[in-house]
């Protein structure tokens, strides 16, 4: 694959080179069976100091195409070619190995403009319109003196129905305000709404499959037309819509638009008054939880982003992967086993061409929210989230060796068995003073319910770790806070654990730390909040026992492992691909 170059890239040359010259050193190269030509995508180079060049031959020198021929006639002609410069231009070495990243267009990707011209997508705007209007969303008015009227932008998606494998057949097209515009204390007050925990939606979902519940997934079409503004806010008419008979007055927003400041709160107070109405009542572990409890019914009601794939209890995000690389133009990449090379080490300050921020954000911020259904991938999205700042080319290859990996891997899932008896177990485990930059560990647990991964975390510690018991010791105590909030849960949704929660641990030092609360030199700088977790032992909320590290699962979110142990811990993690019925 060759995509096209956009303006502002270089373009890798010299295509029929050997690949015994590579530079291995350059990042993570493909499979073997890949091609050089493919074996990773350059990003928008955002320096300068490489002017533009001509060819090179395989020595690099420049070649002078098609100069003029200097002759006696031409010498005092003031309109020959200037003289060009017979210096030696080299290029860069990386750029003999690597091709521009050209992010695809999707049909999309459409100004107004060009959506008026294809009847589907202007009937998808009349029937957006259609629904403003029923939903009695603004009233035209004029503009009262010393206001200001925000503008609003159409934007267009090919939306999957049933089969989100075989494409696009939905055309929608989305009024959205352009809330950057909005003055605060003038046109928004109060703009937070909670998001429930994607915690909560796992163990809803093991719950559902050990009881064998009923699951039904409802969607609420243009939801947030349903808020309710208290605010005051204008808004010109929507292009293509604007009213013949007044075309000069604004909107007065009675309810919310997408892409107000406040438009999540405001459907979230609507929605929320609606279920207390009907005698559902707010989770205290997670405010998007709403429980309805009559004798022996039980309804569990949970409010959630959409963008998953629900086959049975099969939590995948197969269609939202597949759109991904799509958008970034890697549908035909060459799959990879692994997510990085056992080893690897990537620094802020590393001697490399920095790449264009904006696009190596989009790639970050998609895979982590891939993460929340892939806890294999935990790690090294991590990883690669650290350097958003300021990326650097081996850190944006690091991103795309991820996406490569998910090319190969994106109908793994997570599986809810059903099971009798189920049990919450954790496992913890610490890479201590892995991060190269600070000397920080990274910390990783994951906690199965009934044999389904429900809760898990990869992230740096906030402190130097003096010791790997140290580092050890501290994702223990994270790990049982995040235990009681669990049990706390299971308790709402009427599953009592009468026995301790066993979090398996493989340094029989933090072990035994932890078990003994006497004082201790070596454990006197330790912030207060880590020793919570004796206190829970004691109460016999936890219990820690000691696993070996070959056989802990928690490894796989703390460090980039070999491929068979890579393979081996992500199928004890749970990640599996959908069973064949």
């Amino acid at each position: 694959m060759q995509p096209n170059s956009p303006a502002g890239t270089a373009e890798a040359t010299n295509e029929q080179q050997s690949t015994e010259n590579r530079d291995d050193s350059l990042g993570p190269a493909a499979d073997d069976s890949a091609d050089i030509e493919d074996a990773s995508y350059l990003p928008p180079i955002t320096s300068d100091e490489f002017p533009e060049w001509e060819e090179t031959d395989p020595d690099g020198h420049l070649e002078l195409a098609d100069d003029p021929v200097v002759t006696q006639s031409s010498v005092n002609d003031i309109t020959a070619q200037p003289r060009r410069s017979g210096r030696t231009t080299r290029r860069p070495a990386w750029l003999k190995h690597y091709f521009a990243l050209s992010v695809s267009v999707t049909p999309e990707h459409l100004s107004y403009k060009q959506a008026a011209t294809h009847p589907e997508w202007q009937l998808a705007m009349e029937r957006e319109i259609d629904a403003i209007h029923r939903n009695l969303t603004w009233e035209l008015v004029d503009l009262p003196q010393g206001k200001t009227a925000i503008t609003a932008k159409w934007v267009y998606r090919l939306k999957d129905t049933q089969d989100s494998v075989k494409g696009p057949t939905v055309y929608k097209a989305r009024l959205v305000a352009r809330g950057f515009q909005q003055k605060a204390d003038e046109d928004f007050d109060e703009t937070f709404a909670p998001v429930v925990r994607w915690s909560t939606l796992r163990a809803i979902l093991a719950m559902a499959a050990n009881g064998g519940w009923n699951l039904s997934h409802l969607d609420v079409k243009t939801a947030f037309l349903h808020g309710e503004l208290k605010d005051e806010v204008y808004m010109s008419q929507p292009t293509g819509f604007v009213d013949s008979q007044f075309p000069n007055r604004v909107c007065r927003l009675r309810k919310a638009l997408y892409g107000l400041r406040q438009a999540p709160r405001a459907w979230y107070d609507r929605i929320d008054r609606f279920l207390i109405a009907q005698g559902l009542h707010r989770s205290k572990s997670d405010p998007n939880l709403y429980i309805f409890h009559e004798g022996d019914k039980r309804v569990f009601l949970i409010l959630y982003i959409d963008d998953l794939l629900l086959t049975g209890i099969f939590l995948s995000q197969q269609a939202f992967i597949t759109r991904m690389l799509a958008d970034l133009g890697m549908t035909d990449c060459y799959p990879h086993h692994t997510l990085m090379e056992e080893g690897l080490i990537l620094t802020a300050d590393m001697d490399a061409p920095e790449v264009l921020a904006t696009q190596y954000r989009t790639i970050v911020g998609k895979l982590l929210y891939c993460s929340n259904s892939r806890p294999d991938i935990s790690h090294a999205v991590s990883v690669v989230s650290k350097f958003m700042k300021r990326p650097l080319l081996p850190h944006y290859q690091a991103a795309l060796r991820i996406l490569r990996y998910l090319k190969g891997t994106m109908a793994l899932g997570i599986l809810f068995p059903r099971d009798n008896d189920p049990i919450l177990l954790g496992h913890t485990d610490a890479d201590w003073a892995g991060d190269k930059d600070n000397r920080r560990s990274t910390g990783g647990y994951i906690f199965h319910l009934g044999g389904a991964p429900i809760s898990w975390s990869a992230k740096l510690q906030p402190t130097v770790a003096m010791s790997s018991t140290e580092a050890e010791y501290r994702v223990l105590t994270d790990a049982s806070k995040e235990a009681c909030w669990l049990r706390r849960l299971f308790t709402e949704l009427g599953l009592f654990l009468t026995e301790p929660t066993h979090i398996l641990c493989d340094n029989q030092i933090s072990i035994k730390t932890a078990r003994n609360p006497v004082f201790h030199a070596r454990t006197k700088h330790i912030e207060v909040h880590y020793h919570y977790i004796r206190e829970k032992i004691l109460d016999h909320t936890v219990d820690l026992a000691y696993l070996s590290s070959s056989e802990q699962v928690a490894d796989i979110l703390t460090k980039a492992l070999g491929r068979v142990k890579f393979h081996t811990h992500r199928s004890q993690l749970g990640v599996q691909p959908l069973p064949s019925t």
